[in-house]
């Protein structure tokens, strides 16, 4: 299998990023002139004995050069530029830089999603910053790593007399307790994805993961993440992800998916589904909530305020917490996510609940439910919801209702499917990473025990699924250029 060779890149059309090129050094190799690519560097064999990446862009300036008033090029470029071969890795600010049709190819079944990962990226959680790692083959994208960086509080994932514990540490400790972390995957209570184009080969896609990992390594360190996570994966959208290069990760049991297939012909059918005591216990909740008056609407403008304080609210509640959507969410979601609406709760003209939902042919995604702290457990609005869901799903002949994580005993009764999801992380320095590593699978939250561990990687198959990745140390210098020690 043929090696790849790396080089510092600096691409001007866009100053705020950086980007490295890669090729396979063969003896069948192409002719230079298919490896060009405007605004990158040239091979070494088009250049007149060798030059300087400061040289070379000279010789061949990008198309573009106009630049905004607040940008500035680096004033020093450092490395040889030795070769450009017919891959490229770039670091986008967001993954809404990937145009519709590259979204739909590298993460087909999953489009509906983009507009919430869009909206997520421009007015999410606080404290996000969100990037995307995205490999080219000569000018095609292949391969898509959408990244999440954050102040983490691993204090928040401790369960018993531990977690005491945990938090008075963070004010000692904060460094290794609350790391700076570089995840892999989506917020918003969205499994953990990575997009690549079906039609590759595993030898194509284990070297586009070779640069990527090289990427995510030297962005971690320009940016002081202590850790590095794989936030969220199922058996299924972890199918790819490239377990052979990630041994140095430890896995971790996250909280499970709860979906429940929709194969009911009435709402009477689903609740003769379930046991006899949780059918008798949601039929005298129903009664208790006669009165409750439901409205679907995508303008919540008029109940905006008091919805977010709920949600606030209910954040602050919970025990595990990753992220805090902004109150700008909430009011364009509407707007932005085809299918999303709000689904209110209201008795005697006050409103004591809202659901936010997202409908689609395929699949009715609970979002968000919150509702008043004693009126809405008074009227039991968790199950009253959970059941017009279910009513909304059978009327409208859609398949799937998909509740998210969390409430994993609650839904259980409720008959749902469980997918077992799991996070692998790694801290960079050693010890500190076995130390978590003990404290974390020993103290952390965990699903149910008798929930089996998801799966990961199994799509890789061939002599190389078995072959070990190692980073070279590429780095990226403060001018964002990515460039190998000398």
């Amino acid at each position: 299998m043929p090696d790849l060779q790396l080089i510092s890149v600096f691409d001007r059309r866009r100053p705020s990023r950086f980007c490295m090129a890669s090729t396979f050094v063969s003896c069948d190799e192409r002719p230079v002139e298919e490896h060009h690519h405007p605004g990158f560097l040239p091979p070494m064999s088009m250049m007149q004995g060798g030059c300087t990446v400061e040289e070379a862009h000279s010789a061949h300036p990008a198309p573009d050069k106009e630049m905004r008033a607040d940008q500035h090029e680096p004033d020093q470029r450092t490395g040889e530029a030795r070769f450009f071969g017919r891959f490229t890795c770039e670091v986008y600010a967001r993954a809404e830089d990937l145009s519709a049709s590259d979204w739909r190819r590298l993460f087909p079944g999953f489009p509906s999603a983009a507009a919430r990962i869009h909206l997520n990226e421009r007015a999410g959680a606080d404290g996000f910053v969100f990037r995307s790692i995205v490999v080219k083959e000569q000018g095609r994208v292949i391969l898509c790593v959408p990244l999440f960086e954050m102040t983490y509080n691993l204090s928040s994932v401790i369960q018993g007399r531990a977690r005491a514990f945990a938090v008075a540490a963070v004010r000692w400790w904060p460094s290794v307790l609350a790391p700076r972390i570089l995840g892999v995957g989506f917020v918003g209570g969205e499994e953990g994805r990575i997009g690549h184009a079906r039609d590759l080969d595993s030898a194509t896609l284990d070297a586009a993961w070779d640069l990527a990992l090289e990427a995510l390594e030297a962005l971690a360190q320009r940016i002081h993440a202590a850790f590095l996570v794989f936030a969220n994966f199922t058996s299924e959208s972890g199918r790819w992800v490239p377990m052979h290069k990630c041994w140095r990760f430890t896995q971790v049991k996250s909280l499970p998916y709860c979906t429940l297939p929709i194969v009911y012909e009435s709402l009477e059918g689903y609740l003769a589904a379930l046991s006899k005591s949780t059918r008798k216990d949601l039929r005298r909740k129903l009664r208790q909530a006669e009165g409750i008056e439901i409205q679907r609407t995508r303008e919540p403008s008029p109940w905006l305020d008091t919805m977010y304080h709920w949600y606030r609210r209910t954040v602050e509640r919970s025990e595990v917490v990753f992220g805090t959507q902004r109150r700008e969410y909430f009011e364009q979601v509407c707007r932005v996510v085809p299918g999303a609406e709000f689904v209110l709760y209201f008795r005697a003209g006050t409103l004591l609940a809202f659901n936010l939902v997202i409908v689609t042919p395929e699949r009715l995604v609970d979002q968000y439910f919150c509702m008043d702290d004693d009126l809405g457990r008074h009227y039991a609005l968790y199950f009253i919801s959970w059941l017009e869901n279910i009513r909304y799903c059978i009327a409208h002949r859609i398949p799937r209702y998909d509740a998210n994580q969390g409430a994993e005993h609650t839904k259980g009764r409720l008959r749902v499917e469980m997918i077992p999801s799991l996070v692998l992380f790694r801290h960079r320095n050693p010890i500190l990473h076995r130390l978590l590593t003990i404290c974390l699978q020993r103290f952390a939250c965990h699903p149910p025990d008798d929930l089996p561990t998801a799966q990961l990687g199994l799509g890789w198959h061939g002599p190389r699924a078995h072959e070990p990745w190692k980073p070279r140390g590429i780095a990226i210098n403060p001018q964002g250029i990515l460039s190998e020690p000398s």
